[in-house]
């Protein structure tokens, strides 16, 4: 559907009522294992088509997926196993562009760990199409995750507009990749959302985190830690995926973006990082080492994949129940 068949719907509120016959979901696969039926049948029905592109999993997370396909009989569902790991942003290409042919108006962008609410790609619809006009080109869900630290919420339901978004939950016109492109393939991991984010603002088009359309995030390895009286979250990252989020970070604010607010903030990161790695997380040494060599390789401008030092090109993870 175009959008001059748009045209011919009465009103924002029966045309965001067609999600399925707008939007194309496209979501990246990893080594998921249980997980991934549920992320397909949450958002199944809430789009026209979805395209599964897998990074290289093992045997046991492919024929899941295929499973789950069949088991469910979900016809609208393309799966496109890539036999490597490409890294998250030649991942998200293959699939943004298997969705774009279909004609879709819309991407719907998830990780394999990202649970759709009820209604929620009709909300990130009809708040795209209440802003017509204003050149929004990414709306992005807001994450629900389950923690034992309270979450605190400013109580507004309006969109606002933001800086950065992860790409998990986050719906993206077609027009936006037709006038800026496709995501970077070099940061391979970690930021790659956020340096699409930048080259998108700066192209002149607005982000918008709309607050009534939600998706659930289940949780990694991550534990609760006390430091001086305070909660801390360690997130357990392994030391090849904490390489890629320290370089990834001083590539875009330090050498692409120059953006001095959030490189501090991004040197706050890393510190705190490095002190939970040392203090409370498994392979120390290894941690630390990766950290501060990534944090180097970034300043140096490096991209790409994880040398054989770093990684395998397979960013290993654990299984997520």
């Amino acid at each position: 559907m175009t959008e001059r068949d748009l045209l011919a719907v009465n009103s924002i509120a029966e045309r965001a009522a067609l999600p399925a016959r707008l939007v194309a979901a496209v979501i990246i696969t990893y080594n998921c294992y249980t997980s991934i039926e549920r992320t397909i049948l949450a958002v199944a029905y809430q789009v026209g088509t979805v395209i599964i592109v897998d990074n290289g999993s093992e045997p046991a997370t492919l024929n899941e997926i295929r499973s789950a396909i069949d088991r469910n009989r979900l016809q609208s569902c393309r799966f496109l196993p890539q036999g490597r790991n490409l890294g998250i942003g030649a991942a998200l290409n293959v699939g943004v562009r298997a969705a774009l042919a279909t004609g879709a108006e819309y991407v719907l962008t998830l990780d394999d760990d990202t649970e759709t609410s009820p209604g929620a790609v009709a909300e990130l619809v009809r708040c795209c199409m209440n802003h017509e006009g204003q050149h929004v080109g990414i709306v992005a869900a807001r994450w629900i995750t389950p923690s034992a630290i309270p979450e605190t919420s400013c109580g507004e339901d309006a969109p606002r507009n933001v800086e950065r978004i992860p790409q998990s939950g986050s719906l993206i016109r077609r027009e936006v990749f037709e006038s800026v492109g496709m995501f970077r393939e070099d940061y391979f991991l970690d930021h790659t959302d956020y340096e699409y984010c930048a080259r998108i603002i700066g192209a002149g088009w607005r982000i918008l985190a709309c607050p009534t359309a939600t998706v659930f995030q289940r949780p990694g390895d991550v534990t609760l830690r006390r430091f001086l009286g305070r909660t801390v979250v360690v997130t357990n990252y392994s030391a090849e995926r904490l390489f890629l989020l320290c370089r990834n970070g001083f590539v875009l604010y330090f050498r692409e973006r120059r953006s001095g607010r959030q490189l501090r903030q991004h040197c706050r990161v890393v510190a705190v990082t490095f002190v939970k790695s040392i203090l409370y997380e498994r392979e120390k040494l290894r941690k630390a080492s990766a950290i501060i060599r990534g944090s180097v390789e970034g300043l140096l401008g490096n991209l790409g994949p994880p040398s054989h030092r770093d990684g395998d090109h397979r960013i290993r993870r654990l299984d997520r129940n």
